[in-house]
């Protein structure tokens, strides 16, 4: 047979034993390492290299034991390999530029606000549109920041299961709206909602941007929503209905396109993230969405499997 360090380069077999040398002296659990394999009679191959350690060392002996690994990369591994980098290096920009950011546009906004109280009368007058625009277009980018931001932790979200009570939830959600939207005569009811496994952080999303939804784009002078549930063959099916705008069926397959506007800012302010988001926090449930429209209202369906509700 053959050593490591005659079938790998040189750089290959140094890094690897450096991290080797790390992974014994912290006590870490694995390393991996790319690289190229080559064999006496062999073609060149790329491989990954796994170093886990199976046994900490014991007090009497000080023996650690370790399981190696080595896996042939084929090019459809290593295009999943480097598409799960690509979305990793990704994830870390859009962290990183958002919050780098958004106190320049906070400084922006309010340094505007102190300019035009500042500014005298016969100034600020013939002025103030402009400033105006200042702010709309300030809150606008903050609002497409904070969404970036959100979808980015949707990303990294380690899912967790457990029990959820649908009827509580929604509940606890209706006073925090009520709050959030003081100067609103708002009805929510639910009737009948199962409780259910499911990763409860992204259910309380999912419902919050449907309720949200069905109060923004409401002119109604008494917004009304209600939620329901069915049991339909392997899945429940909620229903979020509102008595809002309504929306062009038409339009349909634009909603749930991440920064996709139906209404001008000046008309509806927002990101247009809300419906995005839920549609991906539904399909990480391993469910789907879709917008019914009926005579006065606005439906959005949804679907949790029932496999993994709670008998």
């Amino acid at each position: 047979g053959q050593s490591l360090s005659e079938v790998v380069s040189e750089t290959c077999f140094l890094s690897t034993r450096k991290a080797v040398e790390t992974m014994l002296n912290h006590s870490s659990k694995q390393v991996c390492r790319q690289c190229t394999l080559r064999t006496q009679g062999q073609p060149q191959r790329r491989v990954q290299l796994q170093y886990q350690l199976i046994q900490a060392s014991s007090p009497a002996t000080h023996e650690k034991r370790i399981l190696i690994t080595i896996e042939e990369i084929s090019e459809l591994t290593q295009l999943r390999l480097n598409l799960k980098k690509a979305e990793q290096e990704l994830d870390r920009f859009s962290h990183v530029a958002s919050h780098n950011l958004k106190t320049p546009i906070r400084n922006i906004s309010i340094y505007a606000g102190l300019l035009a109280r500042k500014l005298p009368t016969e100034l600020l007058e013939p002025t103030r549109e402009f400033f105006s625009e200042i702010d709309r277009n300030c809150q606008h980018t903050y609002r497409l920041i904070e969404s970036i931001l959100e979808t980015s932790a949707i990303r990294k979200h380690r899912i967790s299961f457990s029990a959820v009570d649908c009827t509580a939830m929604i509940h606890q959600l209706s006073q925090e709206l009520y709050h959030t939207y003081p100067d609103e005569d708002i009805e929510i009811v639910s009737t009948d909602l199962p409780r259910v496994v499911a990763d409860k952080t992204l259910l309380r999303l999912i419902f919050l941007h449907l309720l949200d939804n069905g109060i923004k784009f409401n002119q109604a002078s008494k917004k009304k929503i209600s939620i329901t549930a069915s049991a339909k063959d392997s899945f429940y099916e909620f229903v979020v209905s509102d008595n809002g705008i309504g929306i062009d069926a038409n339009y349909h397959d634009k909603l749930f396109v991440l920064f996709q506007k139906l209404h001008p800012d000046t008309v509806y302010p927002g990101a247009g993230t809300g419906l995005a988001i839920a549609k991906q926090l539904v399909e990480l449930h391993k469910g789907a969405i879709w917008i019914q429209n009926t005579a006065g209202q606005t439906c959005f369906h949804f679907t949790i499997p029932i496999h993994c509700a709670e008998s």
